[in-house]
């Protein structure tokens, strides 16, 4: 067995960590022990095959020979011993900016980040931070965003996404047929997103639920003539976490859609079969992305 120990490993370490053991794997099998290893870390890491554990309890043991594959996951709250506060990917002005990114085709500056986002470029600056020692973006010495894993980003962001989410279910008898004809004689600001979006690039299943964007969940549910119901419902009004809900939407079928990054968010954490959905629609998204990615 061949130990690497750090004092402190970040998801931007692996790359070269994986190539420093893997050189050495003639040697014996390599392990990585450190005092914290973060769940990005730790994905990257299984994607490798680098055993590794860390002083929090989190163990995958994968060695060929012998044959061994030991995985624990730890339960401690999952917070990185450092004098930095650690940071999310919550609130508006982040989504505005992890939604360019993925939408956009680098290279990207961080003054063409501020500029086209209307977020500050001290800002855009400490997300691409975040992001980058987490994994998500590559960048060179300039500081240009020169790549991005869009598919694990948008994994991240919507878990915090979905923490902050304001929505209300209601029910409509004859379900998105009625509510296309509602939504198009109403002139409401508006985008499709989940499984009923998704479906109409990709069709998994027949979409049980609409999930529609608006600015205002009440005002909406009036001008639609929405009911609330506590044991059928089939469509879910979400108040949009931000202006960028709106932007680089696209119309298919008479229905103004989200942009498929925002869909793709969305299904990472809705109920029912957004799992499948997700699945198939993110294979959709990398042979397409000519189609929906913007230069």
């Amino acid at each position: 067995m061949v130990v690497e120990a750090k004092s402190r490993f970040e998801p931007r370490d692996v790359p070269a960590i994986a190539a420093q053991l893997d050189s050495m794997r003639r040697l014996g099998e390599p392990l990585l022990i450190a005092p914290f290893i973060s769940e990005r870390s730790q994905s990257l890491l299984r994607e490798r095959r680098i055993s590794f554990m860390d002083g929090r309890g989190n163990l995958s043991i994968e060695f060929d020979r012998p044959a061994v594959l030991l995985r624990l996951q730890s339960d401690a709250k999952p917070t990185e011993p450092s004098k930095k506060p650690r940071r999310s990917l919550v609130g508006p002005i982040t989504g505005r900016v992890v939604r360019f990114l993925c939408d956009f085709r680098p290279p990207l500056g961080v003054r063409e980040i501020a500029r086209k986002t209307n977020v500050s470029a001290g800002a855009v600056s400490r997300i691409l931070d975040f992001l980058d020692r987490e994994k998500y973006i590559t960048r060179n010495k300039a500081g240009t965003v020169e790549s991005v894993e869009w598919p694990a980003l948008l994994r991240r962001w919507a878990e915090d996404l979905a923490k902050k989410r304001e929505q209300q279910l209601f029910f409509l008898p004859r379900g998105t047929a009625e509510l296309v004809s509602r939504l198009a004689k109403t002139g409401l600001t508006y985008s499709v997103s989940g499984s009923w979006a998704s479906s109409l690039y990709v069709l998994v299943a027949p979409p049980s639920e609409a999930f529609v964007y608006v600015r205002d969940i009440p005002a909406a549910a009036k001008v639609l003539g929405l009911k609330t119901s506590e044991r059928v419902t089939n469509v879910r009004l979400v108040e949009a976490y931000d202006r960028v809900a709106f932007e680089r939407t696209t119309n298919r079928s008479g229905i103004v859609t989200a942009a498929p990054t925002q869909i793709l968010a969305d299904l990472f954490t809705l109920p029912l079969r957004s799992t499948d959905e997700a699945t198939e629609f993110e294979a959709w998204m990398k042979k397409n992305e000519n189609v929906w990615r913007q230069s």
